[in-house]
């Protein structure tokens, strides 16, 4: 792979930070991280090149490396000191007796007895054989610090261009050119639409202690050598922002974590001295944590006098985030009871970022109350309110991310009393905020043809009515004889109807006026029984036989 020589051009202000927690504010991306536990170490031997590279693909935004000291100080990726737990160091070396460590107590065949050469001569195998694949064990040598770089390198500034580079050029056109060309000295103030999908290396400080003691290597001065030696390449993963928006989020480039609080705190002290600010951002620190130290008050007194200003997160065992008996809704209210873990890192505004998730039921906690990783994953993240986990099989973790935790879900990571206060009864209302002008316009366009839909609607309504009464209000005559009230309504004989009304003062029926004024005869009368039938069909109007009638009806008494 050609070098990576892009050189940093000093900025004025200060490099923003990097976060470990994911604000609600951000939409472009799921809310909770995931950090392929070693790689992809479900499917490949942990800590090989090829496991990184699966998990990359797989969609995990931080991969973690464990790295360790070799007996002449170089730098390799591996999870423990003893060579004999992931490596076929008995068969390649048959004629090299272990070695007596009085800091374990035992006899082993540790890194700080072999050189680089000689422990790249070693293979790789599954650390856990009985439920995985075996099929890729001695296949996959031990890489260095250096090939585990590269790998990000090459995702994030060679992959990853050649698979959104359109999304880009969509989003951002005046970038584009500057994102893809790799030669341009200048780095961009805001992270572009391509760096914020890069994923980052999530660097594991082991047995720091021990290799110090036993063989005098100083792991945190060898990892700030290294950065300084190969200074081209981490300029690559350490990338100098001015500002971060409120709604975009970009994962860390490097996060160093150990379980070995000193050695971040000197860390931190030594990346104060020697680095620039102004050039290059110190990376998040995260404080890993095993079951003893998590119940423990002492050491939670030593992380909030001596840790807290230097670190950004914690990591422990998901063990430490249940109760003693594996319960997870033991509250009143049925939702999930904060234990000494989540409420201290609460107390001290610490991320929680939980390990190590594997897909194997064995490996649940207290082998239960969940069925299975997904659902314990979820629980984590939806119910306890960690920001990041650690998992194995990072399928499982990327989906559990995606799937997130449903509508009108409260994150426990951010409670309802932290956000701004709306009133002075202590209410919050949630900011309503909109990503850009044409969602601006989309929905005004929606309100107005509400709007619109409900105005006309009424009307349409409101006329109606109108017609149905002018309609209910009118008895008029048809062709043929009889009455009807199906006529359309007429102007003139609404004129008629209210003279008649004032003239006999409203005691007769709207059916005797019209008649009255408009020379029909009444409706026939009811007669008793003696008296003639009267002619079952009336005349037509204007007849002779109508007027001989009506004065024959005037003259009788």
């Amino acid at each position: 792979m050609p070098p990576y020589t892009r050189q940093r051009k000093a900025q004025a202000s200060k490099c923003v930070s990097n976060s470990l927690r994911i604000l609600p504010t951000v939409l472009h991306r799921p809310q909770k991280l995931v950090i392929a536990h070693r790689g992809a170490s479900y499917h490949l031997p942990e800590h090989s090149l090829p496991a990184y590279r699966m998990a990359l693909e797989m969609g995990a935004d931080l991969i973690e490396s464990d790295i360790i000291a070799t007996a002449d100080g170089h730098l390799i990726a591996l999870h423990s000191v003893d060579l004999n737990v992931t490596t076929n160091v008995e068969q390649v070396f048959p004629n090299r007796e272990p070695w007596f460590s009085s800091y374990a107590n035992k006899k082993g065949y540790w890194t700080f007895n072999f050189t680089l050469d000689e422990i790249s001569q070693l293979t790789l195998k599954q650390r856990l054989p009985e439920g995985r694949t075996t099929i890729f064990d001695n296949m996959f040598k031990i890489p260095s610090l250096e090939e585990v770089i590269e790998v990000v390198v090459e995702w994030n500034h060679e992959e990853l261009p050649q698979t959104i580079e359109h999304a880009v050029e969509i989003v951002d056109p005046e970038s584009v050119e500057a994102i893809l060309n790799k030669n341009d000295p200048d780095i961009l103030r805001h992270p572009s639409p391509l760096e914020l999908a890069e994923s980052g290396l999530s660097l594991g400080l082991r047995d720091v202690d021990w290799l110090f003691k036993e063989a005098d290597l100083d792991l945190v001065q060898l990892l700030l050598e290294h950065m300084t030696k190969h200074e081209a390449t981490w300029n690559w993963i350490l990338p100098c922002y001015q500002e971060i928006k409120y709604d975009v989020y970009k994962v860390p480039g490097l996060v160093i974590q150990s379980f070995d609080g000193d050695a971040l705190v000197r860390f931190h002290k030594k990346w104060i001295d020697s680095k620039d600010e102004t050039e290059i951002p110190e990376p998040p620190f995260v404080l890993k944590i095993d079951t003893k130290k998590c119940h423990s008050e002492r050491f939670w007194s030593s992380v909030q006098s001596k840790y807290q200003p230097v670190i950004s997160a914690i990591a422990p065992d998901k063990s430490c985030l249940f109760h003693k008996n594996g319960s997870h809704n033991t509250s009143e209210t049925g939702q999930a009871s904060n234990t000494m873990t989540v409420a201290r890192a609460r107390l001290h505004n610490l991320a929680i970022h939980a390990w190590a998730e594997r897909p194997e039921k064995d490996y649940l906690v207290n082998n239960g109350p969940f069925n299975s990783a997904m659902e314990e994953t979820l629980h984590l993240f939806c119910e306890v309110g960690v920001e990041g986990i650690f998992s194995e099989s990072v399928s499982t973790g990327v989906g559990a991310a995606q799937m997130g935790c449903g509508a009108g879900f409260s994150d426990p990571a951010f409670p309802q009393e932290d956000a701004p206060r709306s009133d002075g009864e202590g209410q919050s209302t949630p900011p309503f905020c909109l990503d850009t002008d044409r969602e601006l316009g989309i929905y005004l366009s929606i309100i107005f043809f509400v709007i619109g839909f409900l105005a006309a609607t009424l009307t349409h309504i409101i006329q109606k009515r109108r017609e149905k009464f002018d309609r209910e209000g009118r008895i008029v005559p048809v062709e043929g004889g009889g009455y009807s009230d199906d006529a359309p309504p007429s102007p003139e004989k609404d004129a008629q109807e209210e003279k008649s009304s004032n003239l006999v003062g409203g005691r007769f029926s709207n059916q005797r006026v019209v008649a009255s004024l408009s020379g029909i005869p009444e409706p026939p009368q009811l007669r008793s029984a003696d008296e003639e039938a009267p002619d079952p069909i009336l005349p037509p109007p204007g007849s002779s036989k109508k007027k001989s009638s009506k004065k024959s009806a005037s003259s009788s008494p």
